[in-house]
């Protein structure tokens, strides 16, 4: 089947701005991804509170993974660029844009927005929840983490917002009350 079967979050450790760290962890998962017979496609990142729409940063960093995509015989495989923004709004929904870069006939890069649909699994796996843990430890244990019992607005912390924008994307095989009870043990967290 086709379609993203599986997702390496880059984890880097005290310094996610350590360029040299990011490039050792991304050949690390690059070779993951091939013992495991699958294919880049993409990267993603959030802006948490702003626009999902690329900056300039991104348009660069996008181009720079699309390059990287180049196969040897000159061809261009897939590769998205997916931006999501978890806490943008009053609503407690999270925005998403995937986008790819043109280059112009001077080499400008220039973002070009892609429309998509999305087929959810019908079942949250093990592997899925485990690593949604990891993520959560991971982001709430860092200086700046995530503090999911913090208030984000509206009588809404960021633990509820959370649930909400994520219960509409997830299986329909549990109910509401599991999907949340789910949600708490993957955070650690009560609201």
């Amino acid at each position: 089947s086709s379609g993203i079967n599986a997702e390496w979050p880059l984890r880097p450790g005290n310094n996610p701005a350590d360029q040299t760290e990011c490039t050792v962890l991304q050949n690390k998962i690059r070779e993951l991804i091939t013992q495991q017979d699958m294919t880049v496609i993409g990267w993603y990142h959030s802006h948490p509170t702003s626009s999902p729409r690329p900056s300039q940063h991104d348009i660069v960093c996008q181009s720079v993974h699309q390059q990287h995509m180049r196969s040897l015989d000159g061809r261009i495989d897939p590769c998205l660029g997916v931006i999501v923004s978890p806490f943008r709004g009053s609503t407690p929904t999270s925005e998403m844009q995937l986008f790819c870069v043109m280059h112009t006939n001077d080499g400008r890069p220039v973002p070009m927005h892609l429309e998509y649909t999305c087929v959810w699994d019908s079942t949250i796996s093990p592997a899925l929840a485990t690593e949604m843990r990891a993520m959560s430890l991971l982001y709430s244990q860092q200086k700046s983490g995530v503090k999911f019992d913090q208030h984000w607005r509206n009588n809404m912390n960021i633990f509820r917002k959370m649930t909400e924008s994520l219960k509409q994307k997830t299986p329909k095989d549990i109910s509401e009350d599991q999907f949340v009870d789910v949600m708490r043990q993957i955070v650690a967290k009560e609201e």
